[in-house]
């Protein structure tokens, strides 16, 4: 009956956000900094960026193995 209030109130954003809420607080005896949604968590991610490895070729030293024809 509570959940048919909820819905017909338009409310289930701030009712699951509360459950939430609770859930977190009765599992973990803390009150969470900040919740964020999976979709927001996804949204705010930045992978880390990679320069790329530029070396002149001059700087790279050949290995003398890796130049030996291979035995048939």
């Amino acid at each position: 009956l509570r959940l048919r209030a909820v819905a017909e109130n338009n409310d289930w954003e701030d009712y699951h956000a509360y459950r939430k809420l609770q859930r977190h607080e009765r599992l973990y005896a803390v009150r969470p900094a900040k919740i964020d949604t999976v979709e927001m968590q996804s949204l705010a991610f930045q992978p880390p960026t990679l320069a790329p490895v530029v070396e002149p070729l001059a700087s790279i030293k050949f290995n003398a193995y890796l130049q030996m024809p291979l035995a048939t």
